[in-house]
């Protein structure tokens, strides 16, 4: 009886060494985790989101990317439009160069819509 009870408690003995080991493993992990975890917390509300668009993030980051050229495309616009001078060659090729980014903008945001519709089963 003694025997099978100290058989169990080396067994026991032994599962706590290997669950401590695993623990030192990952401490160092969880020590970032803690650090970060300001972070997590605020992302925490918002994972599922993310999740459901992470196939669009790519897609996103183009969008993103196109914020900059609208904007471009808006200072540029704008002279034109202030502007009261004659349209030369010059301003005529930067119009169609505009319309034609205008366009592919547009393009590029009705796709990101229509997979966001689908995302959200619309």
């Amino acid at each position: 009886m003694a025997r099978r009870e100290n058989e169990e408690l080396q067994e026991k003995v032994a599962r706590i060494e290997s669950v401590s080991m695993r623990l030192e493993a990952v401490l160092p992990d969880l020590e970032d985790l803690l650090r970060l975890r300001v972070n997590l917390d605020r992302l925490g509300p918002r994972l599922d989101l993310i999740d459901e668009i992470g196939n669009l993030l790519p897609r996103l980051h183009e969008l993103a990317n196109m914020v900059g050229v609208m904007n471009d495309v808006g200072a540029v616009l704008g002279r034109f439009l202030d502007a009261n001078h004659e349209v030369s060659e010059t301003v005529r090729v930067d119009v169609e160069t505009i319309s034609a980014l205008g366009l592919q903008i547009d393009k590029s945001l009705t796709e990101v819509l229509v997979e966001l519709r689908k995302l959200n089963g619309a």
